[in-house]
């Protein structure tokens, strides 16, 4: 068998086996929380994270193991997905910066750790519905303009409670640390190369909000220390 005919099947093999992983996991609930104020953020813990894709991985020939390493005070993570016929997908590395300190270094590689899973498994929290979001607290400025109804959004975009829950994560991170909230949104939006929340898709909406969630958590109570 020439060896492209090879890869081919390879790949094959491991897309056949993600897909059947799609059609088993059962999304993670949030049982995390981070308050900030009055509002709270919730996301789901690591050990739930990883429990949820254990067991959606059953009897797809599929396994998962993850690479890490810190560097001037920055944590990076991927996560190498492997088929038991040969094919192995890396993801691209999520790093984040921190102080440097132990205790900020643990928890910024458990916020890398769990974004880097969910993005590279395609698993999503078991969000609540849209009620939700309009009872969590003051919403920034302009996150009334984004406010659309999951109907007419499309299932490739954020959810109107992602966009949201982004919004007012800008808002009181830019109260928190006294920085601008347009330049704040901005520095984010255009690493994910789009200029409004809106036009994320739901699990890089899903990346933004952990590390977001992160970042309020560090300036809140000096350095984030969930699961």
């Amino acid at each position: 068998m020439p060896e492209e005919n090879a890869d081919f099947s390879q790949r094959g093999a491991f897309a056949k086996g993600m897909a059947k992983f799609q059609q088993q996991v059962i999304a993670p609930k949030e049982n995390g929380t981070v308050k900030y104020k009055s509002t709270h953020y919730d996301y789901v813990l690591l050990r739930d994270l990883i429990d949820a894709i254990n067991k959606g991985i059953k009897d797809t020939g599929l396994a998962w193991l993850q690479d890490t390493k810190t560097e001037s005070g920055s944590v990076s993570v991927r996560t190498l997905v492997f088929h038991e016929d040969g094919y192995c997908f890396p993801s691209s590395w999520t790093e984040i910066k921190t102080s440097g300190k132990a205790q900020d270094i643990g928890s910024a590689m458990t916020y890398a750790r769990r974004y880097s899973l969910s993005t590279t498994f395609g698993v999503n929290s078991e969000n609540d519905d849209d009620g939700k979001s309009a009872n969590d607290g003051a919403l920034s400025p302009d996150a009334n303009k984004n406010k659309t109804s999951n109907s007419n959004r499309g299932t490739d975009l954020a959810s109107s409670n992602q966009v949201n829950q982004i919004n007012r994560l800008f808002f009181n991170i830019s109260k928190s640390e006294g920085i601008d909230n347009k330049e704040l949104r901005q520095s984010y939006l255009k690493r994910a190369k789009v200029n409004n929340p809106n036009r994320l898709n739901p699990n890089a909406a899903n990346g933004l909000i952990q590390e977001l969630v992160y970042r309020l958590d560090k300036d809140n109570i000096g350095g984030p220390s969930h699961d």
